[in-house]
């Protein structure tokens, strides 16, 4: 946008499907756009969406305006929205949206990536994808309690043993 490079990060589920596209482009290739002029870009990136909607029979307007149900906007705020219910400074930032205590919350790159890879879950479509993601998020936390139980049962029986050393 406006020329400016900048770090973006995509969900896995998107990146598996933007890798064989980014392999045929050049580094100054637009990546989503269409057109060098912004203006065009969007226009052209609406339609696009628009007919696969139509497409995919999935063309719903609202009730009293009539305007289209999705629509480009609808997934940035379907993003921010999810990403704000966990860290809404975070949803900002990714969102390019800056405010007043930026100059106080820096975080590097990494530091970036790993919030967004602790919440990416929440951006997926696919519903199985999304549950393959809770399961392993599950099992993560499942296995580190675990651990921490064992790890409690051998402390219990050291103490034991030495409260009672004739056992």
């Amino acid at each position: 946008k406006f020329q400016k490079a900048r770090t973006t990060f995509f969900s896995k589920e998107a990146s598996a499907l933007l890798r064989p596209k980014l392999k045929t482009l050049s580094d100054n290739d637009l990546v989503f756009g269409s057109n060098d002029n912004v203006l065009l870009a969007e226009q052209n990136s609406g339609q696009i969406l628009r007919r696969c909607i139509i497409k995919l029979g999935l063309d719903m307007k609202t009730s009293r305006t009539e305007l289209n149900l999705i629509n480009t906007h609808a997934f940035r705020a379907y993003g921010i929205t999810k990403l704000s219910r966990h860290d809404p400074n975070f949803a900002r930032r990714l969102a390019g949206q800056k405010g007043y205590l930026d100059q106080y919350d820096r975080l590097s790159d990494d530091e970036k990536l790993a919030l967004y890879q602790k919440y990416e879950y929440e951006l997926m479509i696919d519903e199985s994808k999304k549950d393959k993601a809770r399961i392993e998020k599950l099992e993560s936390e499942k296995d580190f309690r675990i651990n921490r139980l064992e790890q409690t049962i051998l402390d219990m029986q050291d103490n034991l043993k030495r409260l009672n050393p004739k056992s």
